[in-house]
């Protein structure tokens, strides 16, 4: 396993040493989860994959297993009325990382607030787990994923956790 790890931290340059800074240090998680989409994206292209925008890097994440699948509920996947029909969840992720490392003011309806940037952690750190996993093909529990989201969706009700975007014109 250890050879697994180094052979990837290699193929992926500084991107899985920016993953691991990112999830072990302390900080807010409004950047966090900037740096998490931004790690998606970079890992996406070090590993050689075909050139997709980030909205479809994102959704590809998401999808790309049947575990992967289980992380975004029904809720999340609410369709915003934009031109690409986009589920709520990465719509917002994509739309965080744009206002945050690009500063585009014009986003700021559309990016994870408050609680919802606890929440979105959760997901985009899973996710991302999840897919390093598979791609080093290291076998995990798999019959927890629903467990795991139950649990954040739990919170999220709790907390009274609502998504909602507004399409920038």
């Amino acid at each position: 396993i250890i050879k697994k790890f180094e052979r990837f931290r290699s193929d992926t340059k500084i991107i899985f040493d920016l993953y691991m800074t990112t999830i072990n240090s302390e900080g807010y998680k409004e950047i966090k989860n900037c740096n998490l989409v931004q790690i998606m994206e970079g890992l996406y292209k070090t590993l050689g994959m075909p050139k997709m925008e980030l909205r479809d890097i994102l959704i590809y994440y998401f999808n790309n297993s049947k575990s992967s699948k289980k992380i975004l509920t029904r809720k999340d996947k609410r369709k915003v009325k934009d031109p690409n029909n986009t589920p709520i969840f990465i719509y917002k992720a994509n739309n965080h990382r744009n206002y945050l490392s690009h500063l585009n003011l014009k986003q700021n309806k559309n990016v994870f607030y408050k609680l919802e940037n606890i929440y979105a952690y959760w997901k985009l750190n899973m996710c991302i787990r999840l897919y390093i996993l598979e791609y080093l093909s290291i076998s995990y529990e798999d019959e927890k994923i629903p467990k795991y989201v139950k649990e954040v969706d739990d919170w999220a009700k709790k907390n009274k956790l609502r998504f909602s975007a507004r399409v920038n014109s």
